[in-house]
């Protein structure tokens, strides 16, 4: 019987310290998956611009925490609006 509480005991600590490693790697996963996004965009855009022969852009917005797909044309259009997690900032660098 005392085995079987220690052995709990250990199961319930080694619990606590996993759980509180994966929270504290959350953030890492999730700006690594947002990285991944925008490339995923990035490419898309380069394989379309390739494609179609036509220019292609990316516009980061600061203000609305967002980035854009514009094409080029004899207008341009807004292919794609995608807004950023709040948790997630852009800021502009400079120099």
């Amino acid at each position: 019987m005392v085995e079987l509480l220690v052995a709990i005991g250990i199961l319930a600590i080694l619990g606590t310290v996993s759980w509180s490693i994966v929270r504290s790697l959350q953030p890492s996963f999730k700006l690594a998956a947002i990285g991944r996004n925008l490339v995923v965009d990035l490419r898309s855009v380069q394989q379309r611009a390739v494609t179609e022969q036509i220019e292609y852009g990316l516009r980061f917005s600061l203000a609305n925490n967002s980035y854009q797909i514009l094409k080029f044309g004899s207008s341009t259009q807004e292919i794609l609006n995608k807004n950023l997690p709040s948790d997630v900032q852009l800021y502009q660098v400079s120099g």
